[in-house]
């Protein structure tokens, strides 16, 4: 069967916008501003030294040294080896798009299986703590009701992997170490894939901050802030209005960090590009977690 050729969809979607930055250069200009100040700001320097860091760490052994240590938990509970809690906590650290990045480089190193590999990214896209702790308490100004949301965003994750773990434990072995490069190349070669990386979610942010922008000035009608939140997740966030009850401001707070929006799911799929990790296996975890999450925080908020 021939692929269905969207080329003339995609040329017209890029001509409206295109028409209308021309016709809205301020309106675009601010946007993109206001893009740029939230990465370099907040974004940027949260991420950008631990990118570096775990990318040290994966150079010098030290996922091997974790896997060692978790081998037999990992096994027991997620029935995959220790490898995989490198890419778990560090992903829990860092925040999203890391889980797919850990995921493909130690696939890229043959530190882990393909099979692995794609039960990896079902379970390791989780928001960055502090973001939660900070923008969406603005949102909130609940303390209690903030933990509630990031206890489910991050337990979902751990119900998914124990749901879809393998049937038959992964006993891979855990690679030895080989020879290590010198630290100044070793750091050199970081800060390059680091600033590669940087900019790649540089580009798609500005790019669906604009369009999320641009949507919500066309389309203004009372739920527009979701169709903002599903583009971009922190503009969404920023927009949700304070009149809605805080059980209502929690689920939709969920509904954008569980399923990442568009601007971090075009970041995974160029990260796992080239590879035997399937998008699909993202995506219908992202769907399975924002219901998962969601009930939890409803459970929460009810009994608690």
């Amino acid at each position: 069967m021939l692929k269905k050729d969207y080329s003339n969809v995609i040329i017209l979607f890029l001509f409206l916008f295109l028409l209308f930055i021309l016709c809205y250069p301020t309106f675009v200009i601010s946007e993109v501003e206001t893009a740029l100040i939230t990465f370099i700001t907040k974004y940027f320097p949260a991420v950008f030294p631990i990118y570096i860091i775990t990318d040290l760490f994966i150079y010098y052994h030290f996922p091997e040294k974790v896997a060692r240590v978790c081998d037999k938990l990992f096994q027991k509970v997620f029935h995959c080896n220790g490898m995989g809690a490198f890419v778990l906590f560090l992903s829990m650290v860092s925040g999203f798009p890391s889980g797919a990045k850990y995921t493909k480089e130690l696939l890229d190193r043959k530190m882990i299986s393909s099979h692995m590999a794609n039960y990896l990214i079902t379970f390791t896209h989780f928001s960055n703590p502090l973001f939660i702790l900070g923008t969406c308490f603005l949102i909130t100004h609940n303390k209690r009701l903030t933990i509630f949301i990031l206890i489910s965003h991050f337990l979902a994750n751990f119900i998914i992997a124990f749901i879809i773990r393998p049937k038959v434990i992964e006993r891979t072995k855990i690679p030895t170490y080989s020879k290590d490069s010198d630290f100044i190349t070793t750091l050199s070669s970081s800060i390059f894939k680091t600033f590669r990386l940087m900019f790649l979610i540089l580009g798609t942010s500005i790019l669906f901050f604009v369009l999320s922008g641009v949507l919500f000035k066309i389309i203004s009608f009372r739920g527009s802030f979701l169709i903002t939140g599903l583009l971009e997740v922190t503009k969404g966030i920023s927009h949700i209005p304070q009149s809605l009850s805080p059980l209502l401001q929690g689920m939709i707070i969920l509904l954008f960090l569980s399923f990442g929006s568009l601007s971090i799911h075009m970041q995974v799929l160029s990260i796992i590009s080239n590879s035997p990790i399937l998008y699909r296996n993202f995506l219908l975890s992202r769907i399975s977690q924002v219901g998962i999450s969601i009930f939890l925080f409803y459970l929460f908020f009810s009994f608690l």
